[in-house]
């Protein structure tokens, strides 16, 4: 089931990794790219959050397990993975926790307090396998010193025979869960105070106002989190163009959406008479008819694998944007053939 979980985690996780890969190829060919942080991104992907978390769970055993291999030649190198398990279970389970907190309705839901992703998620991992660690021995221990019923002695030292108490012993998780806890608290703290911080220093404010954001067809339409927030929606992010605030295409991508083409518009023109004109015309951006899909589907919807079925079973376009205007769209994917694009800004 952990491996299952895992390639199901790699799955969700892949179309993000061929929206880094086009953009590597850009910046190789010195073409205009998009960059977006993933984990800055990463309340927007709750099944990902699920799917890892979940994955990592069953750390919880191996660290009963591998505690019971404590002096042995690889009894560190066991305990070591199992705290980095632990770490990445506490870390995005936490972050799954968090999108349910965004749901609350909150009195000032035009201002939110920001956290960092990154170092939150970096800090915990790090953090909690150095605090399992300096634990280890006493864990280890806990195990070994268990209560037992029946005794030999050896030289005037009782030692187990194999039988034990019903009464059990403490898993490690009983023996680490303050401590768990409160470390997972530290991390989450630290985070929100770097960010206040910097955004202090950099836009003169503690909160972030994202009451602008209703004015922005896109992320109107996505809905914004409430009390607290990773996602980078400053109006300093948009590109002001007259009275109207544009999403860039990374924080569309960072909200958890790609941006296709469809292939027979990329790829045609027709003239004036009817004719084509030929393939892969020079075409302004404008022209082109470009699809929000959600970045789940991306790779399906490159890859044509909802061509296997039926059209209104597939997956719906998120939205259509057309000279800069997004709207909003029920057509399903189906089966053509779209090519992924680095998009434009959207109102």
């Amino acid at each position: 089931l952990q491996l299952v979980l895992s390639l199901g985690a790699l799955g969700l996780v892949a179309s993000d990794f061929v929206v880094t890969v086009e953009g590597l190829k850009g910046f190789l060919m010195r073409k205009p790219v998009m960059t977006f942080d993933l984990l800055a991104g990463l309340e927007r992907r709750k099944l990902l959050l699920l799917m890892v978390s979940l994955g990592a769970l069953p750390s919880m055993l191996y660290a009963d397990v591998s505690r019971i291999y404590y002096g042995t030649t690889n009894g560190n190198l066991i305990w070591y993975l199992s705290t980095i398990l632990i770490g990445i279970f506490i870390a995005f389970s936490t972050l799954l926790g968090l999108t349910f907190v965004q749901t609350l309705p909150c009195p000032w839901p035009n201002h939110l307090v920001t956290f960092s992703p990154a170092l939150f998620s970096y800090g915990t991992i790090i953090s909690m396998v150095i605090v399992w660690n300096n634990q280890y021995v006493n864990v280890a221990l806990a195990f070994n010193n268990a209560p037992f019923l029946l005794a030999f002695n050896v030289s005037g030292t009782f030692q187990p025979s194999g039988a034990y108490t019903s009464a059990g012993i403490d898993t490690v998780m009983n023996l680490m869960i303050q401590r768990t806890y409160k470390t997972m608290g530290i991390c989450l703290a630290i985070s929100i105070g770097f960010a206040t911080l910097r955004r202090k220093i950099y836009f003169g404010t503690l909160l972030v106002d994202v009451g602008w954001t209703r004015t922005n067809s896109f992320l109107s339409g996505c809905g914004t989190p409430h009390w607290l927030t990773g996602l980078p929606l400053e109006s300093q992010n948009a590109i002001k163009i007259g009275n109207k605030l544009y999403c860039k295409p990374s924080t569309q991508a960072v909200m958890g959406f790609a941006v296709v083409v469809d292939h027979v518009a990329e790829t045609h023109q027709v003239a004036a008479g009817g004719a084509p004109i030929g393939r892969r015309p020079s075409v302004q951006l404008s022209d082109l008819n470009m699809a929000l899909v959600n970045v789940y589907v991306l790779v399906p919807a490159l890859w044509r694998i909802f061509r296997w079925l039926p059209a209104t079973t597939t997956p719906c376009l998120y939205g259509t944007v057309d000279k800069n205007t997004f709207t909003r769209s029920n057509q399903h994917i189906g089966g053509a053939t779209f090519h992924h694009h680095r998009g434009m800004c959207v109102n």
